[in-house]
């Protein structure tokens, strides 16, 4: 069962070199439209497709599909199925790709939205492999990385594997699979020390280029676990580029490193990042010199200034995810006492 909150309130446009706000004290009014919704179910969501403003369907940790409809929320329990992770391409295309329930080796599933709901396809040259992310480009391809950081095309209806180098270390994991818009080219980054000592001081990335044929690395960087006044650093990818994001500054990456990009308006970036482009990016944060103590909010970039959108929760284990230029999806993740809230904006 769903409990549906509808909260409505109160959409573009910049360049590779730093932006700094003119005025530090004027943020913009809202430009969306919000309703959230509390859902039940488990939370920890991964991947979330929207066939339209309101036909959003979203999947679980435990494998289940929540479908928000006409503000009505119905969960769809698979019983052989269970989905590791929801990719969408465009709001006609959109793959749940994971195992059969309950075996502990199964060959790779994937389920495709034939137009009325999700269907198992027939996967040719399958391998037993866990899913853990999946990424389309295309309304037939799509990148899978599964649990042992091995790497899978999907084209048509077959899967290829592709190697590619990575430490002897196991405590990796790819954080994304993008087309970089600088690069025109298909471009991996893999955090090689997914969860770091209390010694480490740095958290460490390999940047990888696809040619055709294989991975090859290209770079490594480094970002401070905790930084002087930057409290942590985070990477975060919009649409095309790369950017790390700090206490309240973006820099973005140009092949050889990171330049700064943009500064809050006097807030601190939260957990949830996304973005349709440059000019085009939604962010949770806080304003930690409010009157009523730390206030959080969505704030949104248009290219000359930031907006304070919706007052929200603590978006720290969330994500935000990108639905068109004119949509966005917030959710908190967290799941206390298997209860999610989703935030839906919609430009004005």
């Amino acid at each position: 069962m769903f409990v549906s909150l509808i909260c409505i309130s109160f959409f573009s446009c910049g360049e590779d070199n730093p932006v700094t706000p003119s005025d530090n004290s004027s943020l913009d009014s809202a430009r969306f439209r919000w309703k959230s919704y509390v859902i039940d179910g488990e939370g920890y969501y991964k991947g979330v497709w929207a066939k339209d403003t309101d036909d959003v369907y979203a999947l679980n940790s435990v494998g289940d599909l929540a479908h928000l409809n006409n503000n009505v929320g119905t969960l769809i329990q698979y019983v052989d199925f269970r989905g590791a992770y929801l990719v969408s391409y465009n709001s006609t295309t959109s793959y749940i790709i994971g195992s059969t329930r309950n075996v502990d080796s199964s060959l790779c599933r994937i389920l495709k939205w034939n137009g009325s709901e999700f269907q198992d396809i027939p996967v040719g040259n399958n391998y037993y492999l866990y899913p853990y992310y999946g990424f389309a480009f295309s309304e037939n391809e799509m990148w899978i990385v599964d649990t042992k950081i091995r790497m899978y095309k999907f084209s048509g209806n077959n899967l290829t594997r592709y190697n590619f180098p990575v430490p002897n270390d196991t405590n990796c994991s790819v954080q994304k699979i993008f087309f970089d818009s600088t690069a025109q080219k298909y471009r991996l980054v893999l955090l090689t020390n997914d969860s770091p000592s209390p010694a480490d001081l740095e958290r460490i990335y390999f940047v990888y280029d696809f040619n055709g044929i294989s991975w090859e690395k290209v770079n490594e960087f480094r970002t401070p676990i905790y930084a002087p006044n930057t409290d942590y650093v985070e990477t975060r990818y919009i649409n095309g580029y790369f950017f790390t994001k700090k206490y309240g500054e973006l820099s973005i990456y140009n092949n050889s490193g990171f330049t700064p990009f943009l500064k809050s308006n006097g807030f601190i970036f939260g957990g949830g990042l996304d973005g349709y482009s440059r000019t085009n990016i939604m962010t949770a944060g806080f304003q930690p010199d409010a009157a009523n103590g730390e206030e959080y909010f969505l704030f949104h970039w248009n290219g000359k200034k930031w907006s304070k959108e919706f007052k929200t929760y603590p978006v720290s284990e969330g994500r935000t995810y990108l639905i068109n230029e004119n949509n966005y999806v917030v959710v908190d993740n967290d799941g206390v006492n298997k209860r999610t809230k989703f935030t839906i904006g919609l430009k004005k």
